[in-house]
């Protein structure tokens, strides 16, 4: 119902079921046939207008009234009438415009769609539901590629939410995201505020259906009308059999093989490089393009690069998404992070620049020391400067770039001598972050030059 609603809002369904089971126990007591709020009766209401609740609340009434005050007119009217009442309610559930919306969203989905409808009809409404069931579940182990991956992480945990910033909280799903398993991203959902910033990450996951993009989406139409942001990261690299926003989301070895359909991020970057005159290029590449050499990745070694973003040049900035892993060989891990590289054009010491946390102050008072720039104890609190050299690194970071970094936003840099690699967490950034990142990036190589030519 909550799909037929014109206002968008989200049933409360703990408080629904809590309601049903207190009344289903009171009408028992009396002697009374439980009846609840279908899809069936609860679309009649729609379709004619109704907007608030309390149109089940008086539908009931009527009926009631209807039955103690008309009981004998009421049988004067004919099955053929009835009839013709449930067969216009059904046509208005499953009219051509259905069959339309499931195949724009995939052959997949619509196939799903006509399966359960031609079973509902053949059978029974339980029994088109569960053979509904049971093809969604064949295609998404399909999907999927391995079904190791369905049975061995069904009951498993597979979110975790946590907060970056104030107010900023960032959802990380792994494994696969379906209809069996979307309560855990709902329960999460359910706990923030409307006026939260949340960003969904499915960089870790191998499918997410259609179910859950749609769900989302009315979460997304929720948090922006409470004043907040939901944004949905980590589609990328999952691919679909439709231009549909909502498709359903597998390995691309199975689908796509000859096209390739760009996800709203990527859309979204084309068209922020193209009103820039940047260079936005899509494709996964395997080259390094020159990451590898930071010493961040010593030890992560990098699967590939996609979503590379740069403007026109030779010693250009470049920006990618950062494919990588981390771990032994029993526990590796793949990880994802959009990262810059800024080319120097010139000789520059060895160093590390954080953000100082709590725990490194800590590790201070343990005799863990960073560089320490007298001249700017502000610069000096905020960040953490680690490094051999220690006198060149102060030459380097003269005024004008410390300046400049106490001016933005925090973020991880580091030198190997020729480039600098920057980046904020170790996740796909946002629009938003990515734009901040590219802004960050241009005034940086400018001063850099200016500085340092």
């Amino acid at each position: 119902m909550d799909r037929l609603d014109l206002l968008n809002r989200r049933s409360n369904v703990n408080k629904d079921l809590r309601a049903l089971g207190l009344a289903t126990i009171i009408s028992g007591f009396i002697g009374g046939l439980n009846v609840v709020a279908v899809i069936a009766r609860s679309s009649v209401n729609v379709n004619n207008g109704a907007t608030d609740r309390w149109s089940n609340l008086f539908q009931g009434v009527f009926i009631g009234l209807f039955f103690l005050l008309f009981s004998t007119q009421l049988q004067f009217i004919t099955l053929s009438v009835l009839a013709a009442i449930l067969v216009y309610t059904g046509y208005k559930l499953t009219a051509p415009s259905q069959f339309k919306s499931m195949a724009a969203v995939g052959w997949e989905e619509l196939s799903l769609f006509i399966i359960t409808y031609l079973s509902t009809l053949f059978t029974n409404l339980i029994t088109g539901i569960l053979i509904g069931i049971f093809a969604t579940l064949i295609w998404q182990l399909f999907g999927m590629g391995r079904s190791t991956i369905f049975f061995r992480n069904l009951f498993r945990p597979n979110t975790l939410l946590y907060e970056e910033e104030s107010n900023k909280y960032h959802l990380s799903v792994r494994y696969f995201a379906t209809f069996l398993n979307f309560l855990r991203i709902k329960n999460h959902l359910d706990t923030l505020s409307t006026q939260a910033e949340v960003i969904v990450d499915f960089s870790l996951t191998t499918s997410v259906d259609y179910s859950v993009l749609e769900h989302l989406h009315q979460y997304k139409s929720n948090f922006q009308n409470g004043g907040g942001h939901l944004e949905i990261i980590g589609l990328d690299d999952l691919g679909r059999n439709s231009t549909h926003p909502m498709a359903n989301r597998h390995p691309r070895k199975f689908f796509e093989k000859r096209t390739y359909t760009l996800t709203r991020r990527q859309k979204a970057l084309r068209l922020f490089a193209l009103s820039y005159e940047y260079q936005f290029d899509y494709h996964a590449v395997d080259e390094s393009l020159g990451f590898q050499n930071a010493d961040y990745f010593k030890f992560k070694p990098i699967n590939l690069l996609r979503n590379r973003l740069s403007p026109k040049g030779e010693l250009a900035w470049l920006l990618a998404d950062v494919h990588y892993q981390e771990g032994g060989f029993y526990g590796n891990q793949d990880l994802h992070a959009s990262m810059l590289r800024i080319p120097l054009g010139t000789k520059a010491p060895l160093f590390v620049i954080d953000r100082e946390s709590l725990l490194d102050k800590v590790a201070f008072l343990a005799g863990f020391k960073d560089i320490v720039f007298e001249l700017h104890p502000d610069f000096s609190n905020r960040f953490k400067v680690k490094g051999e050299d220690e006198e060149a690194i102060k030459t380097f970071l003269n005024r004008a770039l410390i300046d400049f970094l106490e001016e933005y936003k925090s973020y991880h840099i580091e030198c190997n001598g020729e480039a600098l690699l920057i980046f904020e967490k170790e996740r796909h950034a946002t629009i938003s972050e990515i734009k901040q990142m590219v802004s960050f990036a241009v005034l940086f190589s400018d001063l850099l030059k200016k500085v340092h030519a």
